[in-house]
């Protein structure tokens, strides 16, 4: 059970991590505002 808390917390930020460096990639000017 930890080790599955653990991974749905590490997926989160991560996924959310990946989202962002992505749309900054594409949309530098919205990374700026």
């Amino acid at each position: 059970m930890g080790d599955e808390g653990m991974s749905v917390n590490i997926w989160g930020p991560s996924d959310l991590k990946y989202l962002v460096d992505a749309m900054r990639s594409f949309i530098p000017n919205a990374a700026m505002v």
